[in-house]
């Protein structure tokens, strides 16, 4: 498992000053404004297994991992606190960022009009590209609208003696205030000062209980890629215990976007370029020199425009079809009885 300090070269020169303009050379957690050497760049896409996610379940358009659309930008705190795996014994981060509420059952939504509609947009990406463009022409589209790019931080595992008291605090920034449909109280953190007129406010989150306020804390990440997200949370949503709803709902969709045929999507559907980013196993790293699963030599790279998944990987892919399909059917049967 790559650490943060493994991926510091994961992205070149370009997209690194992209991805700190887009987050205003702040902490996408905490707002901390950092000096140049003091921001991490994290890649929501990195792993293999990641890819193979991406790859069957289609939830990007395009794989383009290397540019600014797959990174955060975070303090040294918050990226191996909150946000990254760390060299220490394999650990992972204590929280994840997920889809809010709101918009995971919209996702649903949506996926329900695919089964009826083959020609409705098909990838999590094209999704909220739609709702952007069409923000009010259905009641579903009046209630996700409001939360788009917006994100839990929810933990990762169950609270433990030391988790339980982990609070984040965020410095100044533009927040405001969202009702859902089922009346939950949302404080939404703003992405930039210079693009709204909300009231710039400071917040303490803590993780394993409500805010002083009773309102859910909110990060509105705007520009990144919303498969790329979901696959980000993906990978960190291992236990249901400390949001069961939450976590039903998340579970729910990453089900029902393995079953591609009720999806609508046709038989020979395919991501753009995903090729090109086919990333080897370790043992094979070496060889195609790319150090640390990093950003890959010209030489690298072009193999792996030309690398196909190999037989295991095929078969891994079906299986993995097949059991969502399966678990989809007992679901529907469920329902209907």
């Amino acid at each position: 498992m790559a650490d943060l300090d493994e991926l510091e070269g994961y992205f070149d020169d370009a997209a690194r000053l992209h991805i700190r303009s887009d987050f205003g050379s702040k902490c996408v957690l905490c707002k901390r404004p950092l000096q140049i050497e003091e921001g991490h760049f994290i890649p929501l896409l990195y792993q293999r297994r990641m890819y193979l996610k991406c790859l069957v379940s289609s939830y990007t358009r395009v794989l383009a991992p290397y540019e600014a659309r797959n990174g955060l930008y975070a303090c040294r705190p918050c990226a191996r606190r909150w946000l990254m795996y760390t060299d220490k014994d394999d650990e992972v981060p204590i929280s994840v960022l997920v889809s809010c509420k709101p918009l995971l059952l919209y996702i649903d939504h949506v996926l329900d009009l695919a089964g009826r509609d083959p020609t409705c947009l098909q990838t999590l990406d094209e999704m909220f590209e739609d709702l952007e463009k069409d923000p009010s022409s259905t009641p579903e589209r009046q209630h996700a609208a409001p939360f788009l790019h917006c994100y839990e931080l929810r933990p990762v595992f169950p609270p433990t003696e030391s988790t339980s008291l982990e609070t984040l605090r965020v410095r100044p920034c533009p927040t405001s205030q969202l009702l859902s449909p089922d009346a939950t109280v949302y404080c939404v953190l703003d992405h930039d000062e210079g693009s709204t007129s909300a009231p710039l406010s400071s917040r303490t989150a803590p993780l394993f209980s409500t805010c002083e306020d009773g309102a859910k804390t909110l990060w509105r990440i705007p520009m990144r890629s919303f498969g790329l997200m979901f696959v980000y949370s993906e990978q960190l949503v291992l236990d249901g215990t400390c949001d069961p709803v939450l976590f039903n709902i998340f579970q729910k969709v990453h089900i029902r976007l393995f079953d591609r045929w009720g999806r609508g999507l046709p038989y020979n559907y395919l991501m753009e370029r995903p090729r090109s980013i086919f990333i080897k196993p370790e043992d094979e790293l070496r060889s195609l020199d790319i150090p640390n699963m990093g950003k890959p030599s010209p030489t690298a790279r072009a193999a792996r425009a030309c690398a196909l998944p190999s037989l295991s990987d095929i078969i891994t892919g079906i299986s993995s079809l097949v059991l969502a399909l399966v678990i989809y059917l007992c679901c529907r049967s469920c329902n209907s009885k």
